[in-house]
């Protein structure tokens, strides 16, 4: 990722109890992004949204990308996303999740889906029909009615009205 695109990075540490989140985290923090990596702790758990929000109050970047901890990212994908975002502020991108073998450590594009309920009100995933993306480009935006909350990009004062 090109740092220009990079302000911060804020981790959450949300009263976890695993030891490698401690000192071994601030090491690392300090050894490969010392100035541009923020480790927050909170005292106790108080779960995801109210991490993310304590997150947020606390950033000072103009577009904010919530990941879990167990989320990687591929080559150049950022900036399809802040492109979206900088045509509407008001737009919140849920990424697309692509797949890694947990066999072979394969990579493969997933299908491009959008976020939905059943009648029995558990949540699924629908293919999303090229016709309604603009055509085969994976990152036009698609109107969601819902999405899973683990890796979406918004700007700030979307996130802090």
């Amino acid at each position: 990722m090109p740092t220009h695109l990079l302000h911060e990075i804020i981790l959450m540490d949300d009263d976890s109890d695993f030891d490698d989140l401690k000192g071994e985290l601030d090491d690392c923090v300090q050894k490969y992004l010392p100035g541009k990596i923020k480790v927050i702790r909170k005292i106790k758990h108080e779960g995801l949204i109210r991490g993310r929000m304590s997150g947020a109050a606390q950033a000072t970047g103009e577009v904010f990308v919530f990941l879990d901890s167990h989320c990687e990212v591929n080559v150049m994908w950022l900036q399809p996303l802040l492109a979206v975002i900088r045509g509407d502020p008001h737009t919140v991108v849920c990424l697309v999740i692509d797949i890694i073998s947990a066999d072979t450590l394969a990579y493969s594009l997933s299908l491009v889906v959008r976020g939905g309920f059943n009648w029995d009100l558990h949540f699924k995933w629908d293919l999303i029909p090229i016709a309604e993306l603009g055509g085969a480009d994976r990152a036009t935006a698609a109107n969601k009615v819902a999405y899973n909350g683990r890796r979406i990009v918004c700007h700030e004062q979307t996130v802090l009205q």
